[in-house]
């Protein structure tokens, strides 16, 4: 399914929601050597539980963990190719959904 998303080599994705970082490999595979990810999440415990693979088992390209809020992004508008959100709205009030995908798409340039 990531396949068909349409990820290049050389982009930079955030992962937002990004817990354990299971989609991390395949995002790294996608992007390449050149590319770059962002894992963001809002508990401690799954940032250092994706430190701990990292230092395992190092993806093919750089990776930022953050920890912090996923409806108030720190990054730039426009600062992204694209952004991963898996496992996440679901968990979220109904009202606020709309305002996380905004924000979401703030952070990704025209076009990505």
């Amino acid at each position: 399914m990531l396949r068909m998303v349409g990820l290049e080599p050389g982009w930079r994705v955030l992962d937002v929601g990004c817990g354990g970082g299971s989609f991390l490999p395949l995002l790294a595979e996608l992007v390449g050597a050149t590319g770059e990810l962002v894992a963001l999440d809002t508990a401690p415990d799954n940032i250092a539980a994706i430190e701990r693979r990292l230092e395992a088992a190092p993806l093919g390209c750089p990776v930022d963990l953050q920890l912090g809020s996923l409806e108030e992004l720190s990054d730039a508008d426009a600062s992204f190719d694209a952004v991963w959100c898996a496992n996440v709205v679901q968990y979220f009030p109904d009202l606020a959904v709309p305002s996380l995908l905004a924000e979401m798409r703030r952070v990704v340039r025209p076009g990505g």
